[in-house]
């Protein structure tokens, strides 16, 4: 008898440690709702944590890597993944940030330098987009108009110097 109830605490606690949410979104899990967090097959280190409402994936969701370190944190709405609001290498760097307020999205080599930054509004690429080489040095300059390249267009070699300009024009529909 003492087995019998051992197996069936065990099996509850696999229901709740182990609910089967990673890797796909709007995927139901058994409990409708509350606190979960997931951890890595045998082992006591979380690859996950966040809110279910109605058995969907809510609110926002910590991911870790194997080693503890924070791997992201995504935001879910019914399940389905709205945006990861920030990323982070294994070894503890952050690799890339959306900032809601401002509507930039970040991203960062290992080393800490800046790699990109892009402007959003209302989901779309909008405004000035900036990459680096690794070394700090600009790597392009362009613009974005309703999530198409627009305006002056400019690539750098490694070393700072300008080896492309050129402009883009607004490419016509042609379902006219």
């Amino acid at each position: 008898m003492i087995e019998l109830i051992t197996k069936q605490v065990m099996q509850i606690s696999y229901q709740i440690t182990y609910p089967k949410v990673k890797g796909t979104t709007g995927r139901k899990c058994k409990g409708d709702s509350g606190y979960f967090v997931r951890y890595y097959k045998n082992s006591d280190q979380k690859e996950s944590e966040g809110k279910l409402i109605n058995g969907l994936m809510s609110d926002v969701w910590r991911f870790y890597f194997r080693n503890g370190y924070l791997k992201s944190e995504t935001e879910y709405e019914n399940g389905i993944k709205v945006q990861t609001i920030v990323s982070y290498y294994e070894t503890g760097e952050k690799e890339s940030q959306f900032d809601e307020k401002n509507r930039v999205f970040t991203q960062w080599y290992k080393n800490g330098n800046l790699k990109s930054v892009i402007q959003y509004l209302a989901g779309n690429k909008e405004g000035s987009s900036i990459e680096w080489y690794e070394n700090g040095a600009v790597k392009r300059e362009y613009l974005y108009y309703q999530h198409h390249e627009h305006g002056i267009y400019k690539e750098y070699n490694w070393n700072g110097r300008v080896a492309l300009v050129s402009v883009c024009r607004e490419i016509q529909s042609s379902d006219n």
